[in-house]
């Protein structure tokens, strides 16, 4: 938001929990004065700036973040069961951003590579996610 609009501000000014992070950028802008048909049309820049500022903090990736219990777990066993399982990652953050932060949680290796899933860079809206990456799924991996 800086960089692009000058404004020195936080998400943390709206409700964003759940929303992906495109949504989050634009309400959060609109929360602080810019209307939507200004912002919505610069957010292949906005979002250039958070994976550049993502990218030069790659080491904080993790902070303040955790898998919850059983989750590594679940990821091993999913991993080991059969080739034909594909262990994938919905999430309403930026794709690379996403794989940043399972990096930093040291889990990105038990996801199907090529990594497929639904991300925040993908559709504004969280619940078009999983549809996108289910097709992902199925164009790169095709059923036996």
């Amino acid at each position: 938001m800086k960089r692009v609009f000058g404004i020195q501000g936080t998400i943390d000014a709206i409700q964003h929990h759940g929303s992906t992070d495109q949504a989050v950028l634009i309400n959060t802008l609109e929360f602080y004065g810019i209307p939507r048909h200004i912002s919505e049309p610069q957010l292949p820049v906005l979002c250039e700036a958070m994976l550049q500022y993502c990218r030069e903090h790659a080491g904080d990736s993790a902070d303040g973040i955790a898998l919850l219990p059983g989750v590594r777990t679940l990821l091993e066993e999913l991993t080991g069961v059969q080739p034909n399982v594909v262990v994938g990652l919905v999430t309403g953050n930026l794709e690379d951003i996403a794989w940043l932060k399972m990096e930093g949680l040291d889990v990105d290796a038990l996801f199907t590579a090529p990594h497929i899933g639904g991300f925040g860079s993908d559709h504004m809206d969280r619940g078009e996610l999983v549809r996108i990456a289910r097709q992902r799924a199925e164009e790169r991996i095709p059923a036996e």
